[in-house]
């Protein structure tokens, strides 16, 4: 009987352990909110741009395409230190801005997200990215002027329903996890399977559904043409 009930004990134990972990990850959130989102939002791109690459390099019909180790490196940079306190920021922000209880406050929430935030964060992405890429004031211009207005538009079409929800139903201190998720290709809370949608022959489609508001590193580093 004591091996059976060692190992009843052992079983509630890992059923535990993802409530325990959730539990720690709230606490966390609310003595170290900044900080947390910066983490998570950082861990959240890197993995969505490995992911990103992973799914590009097995489009390639030899699969001989190397993945770029700088690209999850310089997500990472840019979730801890941008994406995570900006967004963190911002929403508190909106609460204040646009109470729950204000005259459609659901629209203006959105409105407020997807006409100020997201062009100025999309916009601050590729500044931000062709600098850490080594790229000169002029490239990154260029870039802007090709790439910024299809990215704004595709990210309007795919993740403006998203939005929708998380900016008016999901709570305060969860609320950048919940953005940074589909960000991130889906390796939290994400909502939607790429096969959702189509054309995913389109790289860089694909390169916005997966990553979400931060714009694809195919478009900032100049290397879209080749889907």
């Amino acid at each position: 009987m004591a091996p059976a009930a060692s190992r009843l004990r052992a079983e509630a134990g890992l059923v535990a352990l993802p409530q325990r972990a959730l539990a720690q990850y709230l606490r966390l959130l609310q003595l170290y909110p900044v900080l947390t989102k910066a983490a998570t939002s950082g861990i959240l791109s890197a993995l969505g741009n490995f992911l990103a690459q992973t799914i590009k390099k097995r489009k390639k019909e030899n699969g001989s395409q190397r993945l770029d180790v700088g690209g999850p490196l310089r997500y990472a940079i840019y979730g801890f230190f941008f994406t995570g306190p900006l967004s963190h920021f911002f929403y508190l922000f909106m609460e204040r801005w646009v109470p729950p209880e204000a005259p459609w406050a659901a629209v203006k929430r959105l409105l407020l997200d997807r006409l100020l935030f997201a062009p100025a964060f999309l916009l601050l992405f590729f500044v931000v990215m062709s600098f850490l890429e080594g790229g000169d004031a002029a490239a990154g211009a260029a870039k802007v002027r090709s790439a910024f207005w299809p990215a704004l538009q595709m990210n309007w079409r795919v993740w403006t329903p998203v939005q929708f929800i998380n900016v008016n139903y999901v709570p305060l201190q969860v609320r950048l996890p919940h953005r940074a998720g589909p960000q991130a290709a889906s390796l939290h809370q994400r909502p939607f399977p790429i096969s959702l949608f189509p054309p995913c022959n389109n790289l860089r489609f694909l390169e916005v559904t997966v990553t979400g508001d931060l714009c694809p590193h195919l478009l900032s580093s100049g290397r879209a043409g080749g889907g």
